[in-house]
């Protein structure tokens, strides 16, 4: 893959809290006084105005915000809206995801498009790219439960670039947990519905052969005598827990069950992710 041919924004997470985000792209700071180093930016603390630059080599410079330049200071407060998906240096790293790679390339090609395109809703009104607090605005009503933010280290997601945020919120019967995923820029990519207390089996098609069961969380089968299964939907309308969801053409519908076939007939867990068939498409280009 040739990386100068990628147009990749680069941007910063801002929150109330400190936010840690390894950029992997250099640019210029300047004080107040005019002098100018070339650094990459390792923490932004909002909260406390501190700011963390890492410098070639590694070597980091811990400052007050206001001793930046103004420039600087509006481009930490105030960043640039990223023109479409936002990926750290080193996103592309080939990785290893047989099972992901089985599930994805029946339905898309490996195609790296960082592009928006509003038109495609995820999920219930949040569409691709949307802001991480547009999303939950949308879903949540303003009425925001406790949540978590876990960077995604498993097959498939670009390296380092990919979060997501846990909340407990039931849309779906028996689908207490919620993970919305986003990019660097706290862009949404993907949706996840799980359902960790299921009482029978809900789908078909189980097979041995798989490894992962929640390729989100990173999860795999723990014993021998569970069996997983695998069913995406596309272009469709399915019922999930007498639930009707209408999945768009430019949507893929992950549903994955995981069950132990030594004590039937209760599964284990149930996962739906909301997957746009351009970041599948990306993901898929990044397995080896």
């Amino acid at each position: 893959m040739k990386r100068n041919l990628l147009k990749i924004g680069i941007w910063l997470a801002l929150s109330s809290c400190a936010v840690s985000v390894a950029f992997g792209q250099q640019r210029t700071w300047t004080s107040k006084q005019g002098n100018s180093i070339q650094a990459e930016l390792a923490l932004f603390d909002k909260q406390r105005s501190m700011v963390t630059l890492r410098m070639t080599g590694g070597k980091q410079v811990k400052l007050p915000l206001q001793a930046l330049s103004d420039a600087d200071i509006e481009f930490l407060v105030n960043p640039p809206k990223p023109e479409g998906l936002t990926f750290v240096n080193g996103w592309d790293a080939k990785v290893k995801g047989e099972d992901l790679k089985r599930v994805l390339a029946k339905h898309v090609t490996p195609v790296v498009d960082l592009t928006r395109d509003p038109e495609i809703e995820i999920f219930r009104g949040v569409h691709y790219l949307d802001d991480l607090e547009t999303a939950k605005a949308t879903l949540f009503k303003g009425d925001t439960p406790f949540e978590t933010r876990v960077q995604v280290s498993t097959q498939g997601f670009p390296y380092r670039s990919i979060y997501y945020y846990n909340y407990d919120f039931e849309f779906i019967k028996g689908y207490r947990h919620i993970s919305i995923v986003t990019d660097a820029a706290k862009q949404v990519v993907a949706i996840q519905l799980l359902n960790n207390t299921p009482r029978y089996v809900q789908m078909g098609n189980h097979s041995f052969d798989w490894h992962y069961f929640n390729f989100l969380l990173d999860r795999k089968k723990g014993k021998p005598s569970y069996s997983i299964a695998h069913l995406v939907h596309t272009n469709t309308r399915i019922v999930v827990s007498e639930t009707a969801i209408e999945v768009p053409g430019n949507v893929l519908l992950l549903q994955s069950e995981l069950i132990d076939d030594k004590y039937p007939p209760g599964s284990r867990e149930w996962v739906l992710m909301w997957v746009p068939k351009k970041f599948a498409s990306v993901m898929l280009s990044l397995i080896q």
